[in-house]
């Protein structure tokens, strides 16, 4: 009696092992992409969020009595195409990767609005909306990072290199 309990031991073992390894496997293999991911991506939309701030800090330059934006509108950030966009929630996903279309439409709406709103040579208007255009993109590229980095276990951003390094 006691072999058919130690051959029953066995095959349970080996078919809990036959089923939960390629699980484990698949688990942390998402998890190591997820991470990548974060630390390729995350960069980038710091990097978008300080060229935001650059523009909402904008005070322009005056050129022949008007005053003109010293500062370039933000690009969206370009992502490298050896991302694994399918190891995160593809709500997420969906959501940074429209960050570059966000900011590509926020641009066509100031150079519609630019008609309007660009009168030489104070353009205080244009000037107002063209902040409040880059603080929302801010707030977005802000937002996606703290949840991408949550998502992969990653420390949130500091502005002290030594956290960044050591956690």
């Amino acid at each position: 009696m006691s072999d058919v309990w130690i051959v029953l031991i066995g095959v349970s073992a080996g078919w809990v092992l036959s089923v939960c390894t390629p699980a484990a496997t698949r688990w942390l293999t998402r998890k190591r992409r997820r991470r990548a991911l974060a630390l390729l991506v995350c960069p980038l939309l710091e990097q978008f969020m300080l060229a935001c701030q650059a523009a909402i800090d904008d005070e322009g330059k005056r050129r022949k009595g008007n005053r003109l934006p010293s500062v370039p509108w933000p690009t969206g950030p370009e992502f490298p195409p050896e991302v694994d966009w399918t190891s995160i929630d593809p709500r997420l996903a969906n959501r940074i990767l429209w960050l570059r279309s966000a900011a590509t439409r926020a641009d066509q709406e100031m150079r519609y609005v630019e008609e309007d709103l660009h009168d030489p040579p104070e353009n205080e208007p244009w000037f107002s909306y063209r902040r409040d255009q880059c603080h929302k993109l801010l707030r977005q590229a802000l937002w996606l990072s703290f949840r991408l980095r949550e998502a992969a276990g990653l420390p949130p951003a500091s502005d002290d290199p030594s956290d960044n390094i050591w956690g």
